[in-house]
Order: C-alpha cells, then structure tokens, then sequence
C-alpha cells in the first residue's frame, strides 16, 4: 500500500514540476501496437488520397521564422517530448508540445508541433522534426539530442527552449492507472480499431466525461483512422489538462524534495530540483481560463513529398507566424479580458454531465463557465442560448455561439439589469462542438 502511495504521488509530482501542464502529456502520443497485437484489420477505414506537390530542394537552408520577442515578461519554455524508445536503438519524438510559462502574468500557453512538420535541423539538412532529438545524438552534437532539438526550434520556429523533459510511452499506463484514471471530458465522439481481448474491434467513444484507464487513455491519444495528426494533438492536449485536473487533487507539492530521484528515473529531463520548486506553486493557482492551446495545423502546414518521396508538412509562414505570435501574448491579453462574462451551462439532455462536457469545451476558448447540472427539463432538442446582457455587438454572444454551434433562431435575448449570470446555456441533444478547423484528412 505505502510502494503504490509512493507512486500515485510521484506521478503527481512529475506534472506539478513541469509548470501546471507538464511533463506527462509527451507520453500521450501514438503508441506502437503492444507486442502481442496483430496488424489492424485490412479493412481498416482509410482516408481519401490528397493529391500532393513534390518539393524542390532549391536550397537545402530555409529562411528562418522571426525570433519573436518575449522581453516583456518573464518567461520558461519547457519542450515536452513523447519517444518511440522500444527497448533501445533509435527512436522519434512523435509528441512534441511546448508549454510556455508566463511568471509576469501566471498564464501558461502549449502549442503543439506536428511531428511530420519539414524543418531544417541545423547540420543535417532538411528533416521531420521528430528526428532531430535522436540525430543529436548520432552525431554527437554539442549538448547531445537536447541540445539539437532546442537549436532546431529556435532555428524554425523562433522560440527559445530553456528546458526539456522526455518520457517513452511504456510508463504511460502505469501513470494513469497509479493516478486512479482521469476523467476527460470529450466533446466529439471517436470511433476507432482497438486492440481488446486478442482482437481488433472497432471502438466508440460517444460525447460524454469518460474515466479513462491507461489503456483507453494510449487508445483515446493515438486513434488516427477516423482522424488525424491535428486532431490527436487536441486530444493529447485533452489528456494533459485530464492529467494536471487529478493531479491537484493529490496535494503533493510538500513531498517533491524527498520524491525528485524517483521522478528523475521516469523522466528524463535538465529541469533541476530548485526550477521545479519554482514552477510547482503555479499549479495550484493557475485557473483554467488562463491556459490556452495553440496548434500548427492544416492551415499553417502544407502535405508534401520531400525530395526522397516521404510525406511531410511543409510550413505555411504566414499563418503559422500568427499563431506562434499568439501563443506567446498572455490568454488574458487575447480575448476576454474586459468582458470576463459570467455563463452557466445547464443540461436539457438525458446523457449525464453533458453539462460539463461544454463547459470544459468552453474554458478552452478562454471562458470560465460553470456546470449547473440538469435543467428544468431534459427533453431539449436543440441547445438554447439565453443572453442577459443586451450587449449584443462586441459581446461575447457571437464566440458562445460559434463554439456551441447555436444558430440565430435558438438565442434568446432577454436584457435583465439585476441577472445572476451574462449567459445561460440549456444544451439540446443535437449538442455538437466538434472543432471544424481540424477537418482536414491525412493522405494515405
């Protein structure tokens, strides 16, 4: 009983050190089938085929993304990184999630890098980014494959790493199990092949708060024949969120001193005990509306071939200078800062804690919702939204809107100068917030 205490705590500890959403969600990537597994079945639902162009290779050095500058605050970098390490030999970091400590503000934003995204790692030419940890090692770089990958993000994308910290997936479901499982509110039903008892089937995961045990968890982080790459990383960010929720509630902070061997042998990491000291507190005080999730996805990247025939993603400047330009302006500097509206999300289904599924979809949007429970009824087709407030241009009414899905016709607008909260939200079965901008297929 004291040996499993020891390591639920210990679990805890490795999030909490990493700076509220740490170091866990690196091992939330896609596993390799478990070695008693058979290939998917051959009729595995396969995505449409996208035509793609073949890249040039009229110079092997791309121009370099701005450095952008984070003078104005302080703040830690931290890379987390999932590998493929199977056993020794040479292995990919296929999870790759920045999480960016803002200390001046106490906001912490991730950005999530595809692990196809077609980079130049300085002194090896042009490669998918997740090769670049390993190749620092096979060539001896200068501070080994830490040392290489921090170059090549600072060399793309213009972001300064100050630290690393990289776990492979077979502890991933010792962590969850350790942790009890995680809860993990899930807005849009997943439906994939699972490998269960001998066999593959095909899995559903419908719209609801799922407790997820390490097995479903590895399933629910690298299901792709129904989806794809952009919205694993979501999903991934999802369990990273779940993680850091179960984690506070194990109180732990006060071991860390005493556990930070233990947590140096599950991660390997240049975070040093006294940084972790530093980071932990923020954990405890962060809320949820002061987090936001950035992604590189289908429109900052482009499918392509390199000039030996992989398939990559080749980086769109524009839009992706735009989004690393946000992931580094502080949440409460992005949206909602002076409006800080109140909302309460009731449920008019008869699906549980549906209530709570959008209110989590909401607090991703930089909203801090609160689930109400059960409406009056729970015969409710269509989700209402009922806005107080009579601010109807430059309100937050078109973001709820948009996010929930809500046409025109099922808003009412009721001014009240004595309201108890800015908006109401009576969810309806057709309940549908699935995030369109990720609709993008992977090509064969």
């Amino acid at each position: 009983m004291e040996r499993n205490q020891a390591g639920r705590h210990l679990v805890g500890v490795v999030i909490v050190i990493l700076g509220v959403i740490t170091t866990l969600v690196a091992l939330a990537y896609p596993s390799p089938p478990r070695s008693d597994a058979q290939s998917p079945p051959t009729g595995t639902p396969a995505p449409t085929p996208v035509a793609r162009p073949t890249l040039t290779p009229i110079r092997q050095t791309p121009t370099p993304a701005p450095t952008l500058d984070p003078s104005d605050y302080d703040i830690i970098n931290i890379a987390l990184l999932g590998s493929d390490t199977r056993g020794g030999g040479s292995f990919r970091t296929d999870t790759i999630v920045i999480v960016s400590i803002n200390r001046t503000e106490g906001t912490v934003s991730m950005l999530s890098i595809p692990r196809d995204l077609y980079v130049y790692i300085p002194g090896s030419g042009m490669q998918r980014i997740n090769t670049a940890f390993y190749r620092g090692i096979e060539v001896d770089w200068p501070g080994g494959g830490p040392a290489l990958f921090k170059d090549t993000v600072l060399y793309n994308l213009g972001i300064p790493l100050d630290y690393y910290a990289l776990v492979d997936f077979d502890g991933f479901r010792q962590i969850i199990d350790t942790l009890g499982g995680v809860e993990v509110p899930v807005d849009c039903p997943l439906t994939d092949w699972r490998y269960m008892d001998g066999e593959w089937v095909s899995y559903f995961l419908p719209v609801g708060v799922h407790l997820m045990d390490g097995d479903t968890a590895l399933w629910f982080a690298r299901a792709r024949t129904s989806s794809n790459d952009f919205h694993r990383n979501r999903r991934q960010q999802m369990l990273l969120r779940a993680i850091w929720r179960r984690a506070l509630s194990l109180n732990i902070l006060p071991q860390l001193p005493q556990l930070w061997s233990q947590i140096t042998d599950v991660v390997e990491t240049d975070i040093g005990l006294v940084q972790a000291l530093e980071l932990a507190p923020l954990a405890w005080e962060l809320d949820t509306s002061r987090i936001e999730s950035h992604f590189l996805g289908p429109n900052e990247t482009d499918f392509a071939h390199s000039p030996g025939g992989a398939s990559v993603l080749v980086p769109v400047w524009e839009p992706m200078s735009t989004v690393l330009e946000h992931f580094y302006t502080p949440p409460t500097q992005n949206r909602l800062a002076a409006e800080r509206p109140t909302i309460e999300v009731l449920n008019g289904t008869p699906f549980e804690r549906w209530d709570e599924v959008a209110a989590d979809r909401l607090a991703w949007e930089g909203f801090s919702p609160t689930a109400a429970g059960p409406a009056d009824s729970q015969d409710y087709q269509d989700t209402v939204l009922y806005d107080y407030t009579g601010r109807r241009k430059g309100s937050s009414l078109e973001l709820l809107m948009a996010v929930l899905n809500v046409s025109e016709e099922n808003v009412v607008i009721e001014p009240d100068p004595n309201r108890e909260v800015d908006f109401r939200v009576v969810l309806g079965t057709s309940y549908n917030s699935c995030t369109p901008y990720l609709s993008r297929r992977d090509p064969e």
